[in-house]
C-alpha cells in the first residue's frame, strides 16, 4: 500500500515544562517556598528555579509550603540519599 499521497503534518513538540517556585520572606517567621500559583504566596515573593529553591530549602530558616506542591516535590529531592540505601540494589551488594 502506497501512502505517499497521504498528506502529513508535523505537530510542534510541546515546550518542556519546568517547575517554578516562589520564595516568600514574610515579616515574621521562616521564609516559605511555594509552587508558582500557590494561593498562599505573597506578591513580594521572588521566583526561583528548582536548583535555587533546593539551595534555599537546605539552608536554615526556610520551609516548604504544605498546601501546594513545594513540600511534596522539593523535600523528597532534598532528602534523597541522606538516610542510606532504601533498596538492597542501591547499596551495590547482591
Amino acid at each position: 500500500m502506497d501512502l505517499s499521497a497521504v498528506p502529513t503534518t508535523r505537530r510542534p513538540s510541546p515546550a518542556p515544562t519546568a517547575w517554578a517556585w516562589i520564595l516568600d520572606r514574610p515579616a515574621r517567621g521562616p521564609a516559605v517556598l511555594h509552587s508558582e500559583g500557590c494561593q498562599h504566596a505573597s506578591e513580594r515573593g521572588r521566583p526561583l528555579r528548582t536548583e535555587a529553591a533546593l539551595d534555599a530549602l537546605a539552608g536554615p530558616g526556610t520551609v516548604a509550603c504544605t498546601d501546594c506542591d513545594a513540600n511534596d516535590v522539593l523535600v523528597p529531592i532534598l532528602h534523597h540519599g541522606q538516610s542510606g540505601p532504601s533498596h538492597p540494589l542501591d547499596s551495590g551488594q547482591d
